[in-house]
């Protein structure tokens, strides 16, 4: 699950991030402060949307259509 642009104060935006990561999900934020989701985070961005979001949704697209074989958690990682 991505979580961007979000101050994440609302408890109604905690509680269906974390129930994702606590069913097994992947909690991705972007964000470029910290916020009460951070902790709970397996990749954490510190970046603006507009710059990380296209090479985000790029591997996720080559992903979907199989051409990208790398672990999804190591290569969000990797991007900066």
């Amino acid at each position: 699950m991505l979580v961007v642009g979000t101050t994440a104060t609302f408890p109604y935006i905690i509680d269906w991030a974390l129930r994702v990561k606590n069913s097994g999900g992947m909690l991705v934020e972007v964000n470029p402060e910290e916020t009460e989701l951070s902790a709970a985070a397996d990749v954490i961005h510190r970046k603006r949307a507009a710059e990380i979001l296209p090479e985000i949704l790029s591997f996720e697209q080559k992903a979907l259509n199989r051409e990208d074989t790398q672990d999804t958690k190591e290569y969000l990682n990797q991007i900066r």
